[in-house]
């Protein structure tokens, strides 16, 4: 295979990303919605400063494209900067959560893109650290990393294979299987039939998104990371989102008779379906009623009806998604030192800062 030259672009706007993608469009299949060119526009949108952009060509044919953005790292004079793929490296810029982060190009090309970019950032850019967030690409990379100027966490991510007739209880394990159905029935015993519906338009979507928001912040807002529904950025993106890609999105109520359980936003690819945050009714639970379990379960069974073969938790542990996932996947958050003598000082000092802290 010819090799891969990179092309570099600073402070673009998004039309200059929307150009390269259509230029890209014949030669690129996103393999999850995180890595589509509609996700990547209305994050730019939602932005209030621009970030960079590099374009891949091989033998002239453009090939890939990638967004990122440099931060200086340490006192004005250390000459240090960290650079962050497809993210704007502060966090409520960055709280819309991409995960399967990688290069935006076909897979035979991520190879030698992701070195094409190294090569890049850390010899003609002067960065001194890569920072990439939530890949599914370390293992093909990994013999492109710099050897001993590399380190990475590991996160699981849980996934659910959907039954065909639809019957996801069946599919639980021997000690969730009476909660659930213990829940169901405590549920529909005190308020009604529990029923799933789904946004038709994209203003009823947005009306939804809202409540689920409220619900949201309650749960979520005191945490160290917070709700994004308290973030322009965030709220910004998946407003554009909502609108721009239908096809991609999909907001669902959750009801027992007339009282809500729950909303939940998912974003959609093919026979998948991935879970990217809900708002639940937590009012209503008691020992026995867990709304949230109830929640996925019948929008699995929602989903599972309509053809879809699986449903993405994505990354994160947390006990209802171990109980109601069938697999796991691992993603990794990676971060790689330039091979020269500003990788190896970050590196030493970064060392040094972690022994400090104990």
């Amino acid at each position: 295979m010819s090799s891969i030259s990179a092309h570099y672009a600073p402070a673009i706007a998004p039309e200059d990303y929307s150009q390269a993608m259509a230029e890209l469009s014949e030669r690129y299949a996103p393999p999850s919605p995180f890595l589509t060119r509609h996700w990547f526009e209305c994050w730019l949108n939602s932005l209030d400063h621009c970030v960079d952009m590099v374009r891949f060509f091989q033998n002239q044919t453009l090939v890939g494209v990638a967004l990122f953005s440099v931060k200086r790292r340490g006192p004005g004079w250390l000459p240090l900067a960290r650079a962050h793929l497809n993210q704007a490296g502060n966090i409520p810029c960055d709280q819309v959560w991409i995960e399967h982060n990688r290069i935006q190009c076909a897979e035979e090309y991520q190879k030698g893109c992701f070195q094409a970019l190294m090569e890049l950032i850390f010899q003609h850019l002067y960065v001194a650290e890569l920072q990439v967030s939530m890949t599914d690409c370390y293992s093909e990379w990994l013999a492109t990393l710099p050897t001993g100027l590399h380190e990475h966490q590991t996160v699981q991510a849980r996934i659910a294979r959907l039954p065909a007739n639809g019957d996801i209880i069946a599919t639980l394990s021997r000690n969730t299987r009476p909660r659930v159905r213990k829940a169901f029935k405590e549920l529909e015993m005190a308020f009604g039939t529990i029923h799933v519906s789904a946004a038709k338009s994209s203003e009823e979507k947005l009306a939804w998104l809202n409540e689920l928001g409220h619900w949201h912040r309650a749960r979520w807002q005191a945490t160290a990371e917070g709700s994004g529904f308290s973030n322009p950025h965030f709220i910004r993106h998946h407003k554009g989102l909502l609108h721009s890609a239908p096809e991609l999105t999909d907001v669902v109520r959750v009801a027992a008779g007339e009282v809500t359980i729950g909303f939940s936003y998912n974003l959609l690819m093919g026979s998948q379906v991935y879970f990217y945050c809900c708002g639940i009714n937590y009012a209503i639970a008691t020992r026995h009623i867990k709304p949230g379990y109830v929640l996925h379960c019948a929008i699995m069974e929602h989903y599972a009806r309509q053809g879809f073969e699986n449903y993405d938790f994505l990354a994160g542990d947390s006990q209802y998604k171990r109980s109601l996932a069938t697999a796991h996947y691992s993603m990794h958050s990676v971060t790689i030192y330039a091979p020269n003598w500003r990788g190896k000082l970050l590196q030493a000092l970064v060392k040094l800062k972690r022994l400090i802290s104990g």
